[in-house]
């Protein structure tokens, strides 16, 4: 609905503020209410196989510029990016009904294994040989204690950092490219299919490193 009311108010507006503010901000919250949990409904609906299931669900983002790459191109040029903006509105709030169809998974609490042996004695002894800090203080306001302090949690700021700067690059060529094929004298409409080509190719590898990803000897990250 939040992506739907951008979109709406984005082909309404006049300035290129307007746009920003609808379609870049408002628009960027709906998508991302709407892309992290569909990812989070179908991982805990797979205990086995879960990376390929979460690659089969990313698809939808490949095959969606596949589709809406053309279609998309069709509408701005015959009738106008303002029309192009009212499509995609309309497709966002049909993403409702997906909503509707996610349903709570139950399952046992998880408790964390608890060592051997394990003493109050023992455990206020490791408390005095490792006090809290000020950055376990601060860190514990943001993030679970348990989570910052496991030995992979590092790795995961890693791979966090580089999803990071490879998103802020990610549409530069969905924008440019076909403007360059333009350029090179390709027609508009062929144009378009590279943008269909780059999603039939982001299809593929998704599929294939969720499949690799749930390999016994390769780790996930």
């Amino acid at each position: 609905i939040i992506a739907f009311a951008g979109l709406s108010l984005g082909s309404l507006t006049k300035s290129l503020v307007g746009v920003i503010a609808t379609y870049s901000i408002v628009t960027g919250v709906g998508f991302g209410l709407m892309y992290i949990p569909s990812i989070v409904a179908v991982a805990n609906h797979f205990t086995k196989q879960r990376s390929l299931a979460i690659g089969i669900c990313l698809c939808g983002a490949g095959v969606g510029t596949f589709a809406l790459s053309p279609l998309e191109t069709f509408i701005t040029q015959n009738y106008g990016w303002r029309w192009g903006f009212l499509s995609l509105s309309g497709l966002s709030l049909a993403c409702c009904l997906c909503g509707l169809t996610m349903r709570k998974v139950e399952r046992e609490s998880w408790v964390p294994a608890q060592p051997e042996n394990t003493s109050d004695t023992d455990s206020e002894e490791m408390f005095t040989l490792h006090p809290e800090t000020r950055l376990d203080k601060v860190m514990g306001l943001l993030i679970d204690k348990d989570l910052y302090n496991n030995p992979a949690f590092c790795l995961y700021l890693i791979v966090a950092f580089a999803d990071l700067a490879a998103t802020l690059s990610l549409f530069i060529p969905f924008q440019y490219l076909p403007a360059v094929a333009q350029a090179q004298g390709v027609d508009k409409t062929h144009a378009a299919y590279i943008i269909s080509a780059t999603g039939i190719s982001s299809t593929i590898g998704r599929v294939f490193s969720g499949w690799l990803c749930d390999r016994a000897w390769l780790h996930p990250l």
